[in-house]
């Protein structure tokens, strides 16, 4: 299979697959918005408005902050400001097929503050493993609110993941990784060449992955407000509603064929919210999650450009 015939391959699955779960999501809504108009929603603005400054607060912590301790692990002189541009500017390429622009936005925008681009691929794999272990830790932790699991259970798997995130960061295991990839990113054609590895330390490692764990958790609080806004939960539920957003975005990353996780996160969000929510609100959820997300983008766009160069 030649390369053209190969991405026009991807580009149907990947459009065949956000049809799909769409169809049985606007089927739902559409078989259950008698229920939700008889709930006559009245969203709380002041939850909403609190869940945007929320999302931008995450984004300055993860995208900012995080990035920023990140791409100075190369000892580059990149600024906190400049950082945070390099991700805002690159953020709307994930919504292109492949990952490839919202990864190539980034080392573009590095390249100008004079981060190369080696060190910023190798940056971004950082960030992914690193905020990726973060989001499955709030997972596991957001599932002792899930009436069906039982304590034990999820115990075991706080104790298998918490050590296991720390071996995953660790200097010798996470260049493995990053090494492994490389190889995959070569083998798709999204890197020409090889690319040697700068020597990582454990403690900045463990800072980033900490940050982005911070991030997830205001991030997520955030999600809970503007569910909150419009479905009331109950606090003690607040925790698997966190989760639920962390770990159906995360995935929704993770799969590369589909441009912004379309229709993964959304279908696999409303699979979690089920366990607070009737499907309706939580089919009805996971829309107002993507908007939400794509608004506090744009919000998060708006204030990179706050600070001047």
């Amino acid at each position: 299979m030649d390369l053209k015939t190969s991405k026009i391959t991807k580009i149907i699955i990947a459009v065949a697959i956000i049809t799909i779960i769409f169809f049985f999501l606007g089927k739902t809504l559409y078989v259950s918005w008698s229920e939700i108009a008889q709930a006559n929603i009245k969203p709380n603005i002041v939850s909403l408005v609190v869940s945007l400054i929320l999302f931008v607060c995450s984004f300055l912590l993860g995208f900012g902050f995080a990035w920023f301790l990140t791409l100075r692990l190369f000892n580059r002189d990149i600024t906190f400001w400049q950082a945070v541009r390099t991700s805002a500017f690159a953020q709307f390429g994930k919504y292109i097929p492949g990952k490839v622009w919202a990864f190539g936005g980034r080392v573009y925008f590095a390249k100008k503050y004079g981060v190369g681009e080696v060190e910023t691929i190798t940056a971004l794999l950082i960030e992914t493993v690193t905020s990726t272990a973060s989001a499955i830790i709030l997972f596991i932790l957001s599932l002792f609110t899930y009436k069906n699991l039982n304590v034990p259970f999820n115990m075991y798997l706080l104790l298998i993941f918490i050590p296991l995130s720390f071996v995953v960061i660790h200097p010798k295991v996470l260049t493995s990784i990053l090494k492994t990839l490389f190889a995959l990113l070569r083998r798709v054609r999204m890197l020409k060449r090889n690319i040697v590895l700068p020597e990582l330390q454990f403690t900045s490692l463990l800072v980033i992955y900490l940050f982005y764990f911070l991030y997830w958790i205001v991030h997520t609080i955030g999600f809970y407000f503007v569910t909150n806004a419009i479905f009331p939960i109950p606090f003690c539920s607040a925790l698997g509603v966190m989760g639920a957003y962390a770990m159906s975005w995360t995935i929704g990353f993770l799969v590369i064929l589909v441009p912004g996780g379309f229709g993964i996160r959304e279908g696999l969000l409303t699979i979690f919210l089920q366990n607070f929510m009737p499907l309706s609100f939580a089919t009805l959820m996971a829309f107002v999650g993507r908007l939400w997300t794509t608004i506090g983008e744009i919000l998060y766009f708006f204030v990179s450009l706050i600070k001047k160069q």
